[in-house]
């Protein structure tokens, strides 16, 4: 079994243990960087009409069905 190396960042390859920041603009957009497709369906959750975000839960869902199954 072959395994992918570990980003220098210090997580794994799916990007967990990776620090994810959370950024309040003085406008009142959330920027989110670093995040896992775990927390997709949250960033989701604060803007629920982001087209963009939509299809990155759902290009999400469908590559982890892909590689788990």
């Amino acid at each position: 079994m072959i395994h992918a190396p570990h980003p220098s960042d210090g997580s794994d390859e799916r990007g967990r243990e990776l620090d994810i920041v959370i950024r309040i603009g003085p406008d009142g957009r959330v920027y989110l960087h670093d995040i896992t497709d775990d927390l997709l369906p949250v960033a989701l959750s604060l803007n629920p009409t982001d087209i963009v975000m939509q299809q990155r839960v759902k290009a999400a869902g469908r590559l982890d069905k892909e590689t788990h199954t």
